[in-house]
């Protein structure tokens, strides 16, 4: 499946969906393309973005967009305070610093694999909070998940959170671009009960069969 379809069953959850969260949210490229998605009486979005680069323009791409809330966090196994491997370099077709693939993990093959990409030498600290300590007795019907190698450990910090979760869109490499990242078959062993829609080779959409429409 292209990219392309990929997204094309993403943007047909979006369009009738009530609560979004968005997990790596980047610049807001994707946040905004399922805003627009969603056409009229979009849903309520929450965008969780760590990197200080990133969250300055997510917060301007955003402006003037109704029932988008952004956090400047990072989501994983546990609430609390971690370092995040901040990336940089010059990829081809970037004419900026390259600040889209930070990580909570330590980079490992993520260099090697992605021409032009660096990580600083330095950390930041940043705010972490786990799913299930901030997400409370709401339905979501779409997780958007693209975290430079921490998708396990979002998983295991929301299982209530997931439970009552319709769809969950996952980013995985089985290259271990990051120091402990989960493979796509480890991904879909710690979601028992979820079922693949479409999968580009690098992402996934998956839907979760005890959530009913």
């Amino acid at each position: 499946m292209t990219s392309s379809d990929l997204l094309g069953l993403v943007d047909a959850i979006v369009r009738s969906a009530r609560f979004i969260i968005e997990i790596g949210a980047a610049d807001g490229a994707d946040t905004v393309r399922m805003h627009e998605a969603a056409g009229i009486g979009p849903p309520d979005l929450w965008a969780f973005e760590p990197d200080p680069r990133n969250y300055a323009l997510l917060c301007e791409r955003i402006q003037g967009r109704a029932r988008i809330a952004v956090f400047r966090m990072a989501v994983s196994r546990r609430s609390g305070h971690a370092s995040l491997w901040l990336s940089t370099g010059s990829p081809p077709g970037q004419d900026r610093e390259y600040a889209f693939s930070s990580s909570l993990r330590p980079p490992k093959n993520a260099a090697a694999l992605h021409p032009g990409l660096m990580f600083k030498p330095v950390t930041v600290l940043v705010t972490v909070i786990s799913l299930d300590d901030f997400i409370r007795g709401s339905r979501v019907d779409l997780i958007w998940c693209d975290a430079q190698g921490s998708e396990g450990d979002i998983i295991d910090g929301g299982p209530r959170t997931l439970a009552d979760t319709a769809h969950l869109y996952v980013e995985y490499s089985d290259q271990e671009e990051y120091e402990g990242q989960p493979t796509r078959a480890e991904l879909l062993a710690k979601l028992p009960g979820w079922i693949v829609l479409g999968d580009d080779g690098g992402n996934m959409l998956l839907k979760n069969e005890a959530v009913k429409p």
